[in-house]
């Protein structure tokens, strides 16, 4: 097995074909110490890619942050393909901020976070901008279909922000 810190994160097998199919001791221990680097190998690169992603994400909500949107943003226009941009901001956040508290806010830009997400498509990259600002970067879409996703991102805040504002059914 190779052996993470706490966990086996995969299995060397090697065999021997032929008609002496057996590994000399010499041989085994080789093994047994490519195994323990390999190991040392598989985990760093794990925990590379762990720090990377916190890095790229917005801890707060769980969005992609500034700096990957920026990154993202010149990479879709490098590509010479068409896009939509979405860009939001919360209308009120500061004063809701002001009058229930940080916590509260947290958990509203949390759940319009979530929101967010839900009503795009699996292809859209959403990112949280900064603050209770908000972007959406649409690959290969056409006007309309941005018209549609903007519009169920809208839904989806007003439902969402209904719970913390005390919003009438519209």
């Amino acid at each position: 097995p190779l052996r993470g810190r706490d966990r086996v994160l995969g299995i060397l097998y090697i065999k021997r074909c032929g008609e002496d199919a057996r590994f000399e001791a010499r041989e085994l221990d080789l093994v047994r110490v490519f195994g323990a680097h390999a190991s040392i190998a598989l985990q760093n690169a794990l925990t590379h890619r762990a720090v990377e992603i916190r890095a790229q994400m917005d801890a707060l909500t769980g969005l992609r942050n500034h700096g990957t949107f920026r990154e993202e943003l010149l990479a879709a226009v490098q590509r010479r393909e068409p896009f939509a941009l979405l860009m939001l901001d919360l209308d009120d956040f500061k004063s809701f901020n002001d009058r229930h508290g940080h916590e509260a806010g947290n958990s509203l830009l949390t759940a319009i976070a979530q929101a967010i997400r839900s009503a795009s498509r699996q292809t859209d990259l959403v990112y949280r901008y900064g603050g209770d600002e908000f972007s959406l970067i649409l690959p290969r879409t056409r006007l309309r279909d941005a018209i549609e996703v903007a519009e169920r991102v809208r839904t989806g805040i007003r439902d969402a922000a209904r719970g913390f504002f005390h919003l009438p059914a519209a």
